[in-house]
């Protein structure tokens, strides 16, 4: 009970922080959605008090930190925030789509590390981890569509439901987006040089050797010993697998929660940017604290 508090207490205080740091990053930030517009100077001191752009920056981090993000300044102008990111947030697939994409990243790193010889599966996982999620989703898509055009001149294969991709939704999309994910944000190498450690010094103590002179299978005892591991693995994956979400539901066109926050960056509608980190990032430290006390719990239970 006393470890979940202390989580819970470092995750408020993680969401309070970045709210509070994203705001004066949006203060210092150069440029304003008022530049946008072709008679920004002309209405510059109307629009900075409709928009409450003159308001203090105490003031500002004060009403975000209570929930009041203001109104939408470029998506939908003069709409409240909440209205905006709402149906993003509860329609969007981007909550399946991380939560699949880090699970998938597991899977795969958790299937190559019970193998003994890791030579080969190492020289992948490094080759394919050092590519940028961006030039990975771009590879992967053009290089779909030109597969499918090269098969159809061919007479190979007909006009697939899903060609071309990204334009209409389709299974093949989202598992595409989830594949991009969790190999160009889970940092697979990184994840499996961790477990693999983890997994090679467990094989190597007394009641592993024992199970194995039992004739006993090594999944039966391995996973149940790495739950510490695994936990202290996701909860540190979780932000870069938001960050690559953005890019991926962008490039894809998911259009979801992610696409939202890339179009209010580049339209300036810093209130919805601010509502949206906000939103990550109290699934990020929520994810993070849930994770920590399981960790805590198994570790207590191990050392009993």
């Amino acid at each position: 009970m006393l470890a979940a508090l202390k989580h819970g207490a470092v995750a408020a205080l993680t969401v309070v922080v970045a709210v509070a740091g994203m705001q004066v990053l949006l203060a210092l930030a150069p440029g304003d959605p008022i530049d946008l517009l072709p008679n920004a100077e002309a209405v510059r001191a109307t629009l900075e008090a409709q928009w409450g752009l003159d308001v203090p920056l105490w003031e500002r981090i004060g009403r975000t930190l209570i929930g009041d993000f203001g109104q939408s300044l470029s998506l939908r102008p003069g709409a409240p925030v909440r209205e905006v990111i709402a149906q993003p947030l509860l329609k969007t697939a981007s909550w399946w789509l991380a939560g699949s994409a880090l699970l998938t990243g597991l899977a795969a790193v958790g299937a190559v590390v019970q193998r003994r010889s890791i030579r080969v599966p190492r020289a992948v996982l490094m080759v394919v981890s050092i590519v940028p999620t961006f030039l990975l989703a771009h590879l992967i898509v053009n290089g779909a569509n030109e597969g499918v055009v090269a098969a159809t001149d061919a007479g190979l294969i007909s006009r697939p439901s899903w060609f071309p991709l990204p334009l209409d939704a389709s299974t093949l999309r989202f598992v595409v987006a989830v594949g991009i994910l969790a190999i160009g944000s889970a940092s697979l190498l990184d994840a499996y040089t961790e477990l693999s450690t983890q997994v090679h010094a467990l094989r190597s103590r007394p009641f592993a050797i024992a199970a194995h002179s039992r004739g006993e299978p090594e999944r039966s005892w391995l996973w149940r010993h790495l739950a510490i591991a695994v936990c202290e693995l996701l909860a540190g994956r979780a932000p870069a697998l938001l960050g690559g979400l953005v890019i991926v539901e962008k490039v894809l066109l998911l259009g979801g929660a992610g696409t939202v926050l890339w179009d209010a960056a580049v339209g300036r509608d810093y209130p919805v940017a601010l509502a949206l980190t906000a939103v990550f990032a109290l699934w990020v430290a929520g994810l993070r604290a849930v994770l920590y006390t399981l960790r805590d719990h198994w570790r207590r239970g191990q050392t009993a």
